[in-house]
């Protein structure tokens, strides 16, 4: 079984991911043309896919 610290410090490590890549939705919602929101909305997805990720990290840390 992986020890907790590992799972912790991983589940640090996607929260910042996520973070940043929400942060680049907005800026991609804000500066990229109105006819391209598949660029923003690809990003909001794949932070909401490693918050699951980082959702799942949380619940094995709780065992």
């Amino acid at each position: 079984m992986t020890p907790l610290p590992e799972i912790k410090a991983l589940e640090a490590e996607i929260a910042q991911l996520r973070e940043r890549i929400f942060d680049l939705g907005d800026r991609a919602r804000l500066n990229v043309p109105h006819d391209m929101t598949g660029v923003h909305v690809a990003l909001l997805g794949a932070s909401n896919h490693l918050g699951d990720a980082e959702a799942a990290l949380r619940d094995v840390g709780r065992l």
